[in-house]
């Protein structure tokens, strides 16, 4: 067994590929001539050991046939051994999986809290900043006793209309992140119900349940495994995606012209102390 799991990775290391020198394809050549005799001998090995080993067991005297039977028990024991200790390393394989989901969706909720909290403290930036401007600003025009509709009044205009741009890139942002965010919630949903299907098919119950025996051949479960594996590194590599995406939109909703603008009103206009502008006018 150990010769032919040998052979089949050192096949697929050569399929797998793209250049394949002249020596390296005479050595795959050879590897499938072997694996082709390997599965030939073990095709005999199984009908001798199903047909030719029952039919000399009887003809052969009992003392004779006992040393045979006893042989032919100590390895189907060996055999359902060796599959049981396949079976605990798959059951353990699948914990592992159950395992790393739970740490995906973790790390998928986290990313979640941060992009909300991004989107508040830029809504909190867009709804509170011009508000206290344009306030500060009608209190100044009804101090001086008219309405100023140049000067600070033309800033907070465009403050304004800055700001209402900042909003509708925000919304957008935000719309766009939950969108992601629904898509991912049904990756990994889809990827739990495998995982949950797959270990009800190897125990016949739920993860509940006490199970009733394996009922797949290791070759198929190796198969699910590695489809479950696929699915776990593509949606791993989604999350990442995200937390890029949401990086990308972060550096550029600060490089915008809004938001420099923005924030140039702001410091001239709100950080600046009352009675500057009034002595500068005067």
């Amino acid at each position: 067994m150990a010769a032919l799991d040998w052979a089949r990775s050192g096949l697929r290391r050569l399929e797998a590929s793209d250049h394949v020198p002249p020596k390296e394809e005479a050595l795959r050549s050879q590897l499938v001539a072997a694996l082709g005799a390997i599965a030939e001998l073990s095709g005999e090995c199984r009908r001798l050991e199903a047909v030719e080993l029952p039919r000399s067991l009887r003809r052969l005297s009992p003392a004779q046939a006992l040393p045979a039977a006893m042989a032919l028990l100590r390895l189907s024991l060996a055999q359902h051994r060796q599959l049981e200790s396949k079976q605990e390393l798959v059951s353990e394989l699948l914990a592992q999986q159950l395992a790393r989901l739970e740490l995906l969706r973790a790390c998928y909720e986290v990313e979640r809290q941060r992009v909300a909290q991004l989107a508040a403290l830029l809504g909190g930036l867009v709804h509170g900043g011009p508000a206290r401007c344009g306030l500060r600003a009608e209190r100044e025009a009804r101090r001086r006793g008219r309405r100023r509709r140049g000067g600070r009044c033309g800033a907070w205009e465009e403050l304004e209309r800055g700001a209402r741009e900042l909003e509708a890139r925000v919304a957008e942002l935000h719309q766009g992140l939950a969108e992601v965010s629904q898509r991912r919630l049904r990756e990994v949903a889809r990827a739990e119900a495998r995982v949950l299907g797959l270990y009800r098919e190897l125990y016949g119950e739920d993860v509940e349940g006490g199970g009733t025996g394996p009922q797949l051949t290791p070759p198929v479960l190796a198969e699910e495994m590695r489809r479950l594996e696929e699915g776990l590194q593509l949606l791993n590599s989604e999350v990442l995606q995200v937390m890029d995406q949401r990086h990308l939109h972060q550096q550029q909703l600060a490089a915008s012209p809004a938001m420099r603008r923005q924030r140039d009103l702001y410091s001239r206009f709100l950080l600046r102390p009352m009675g500057e502008g009034e002595k500068a006018e005067d």
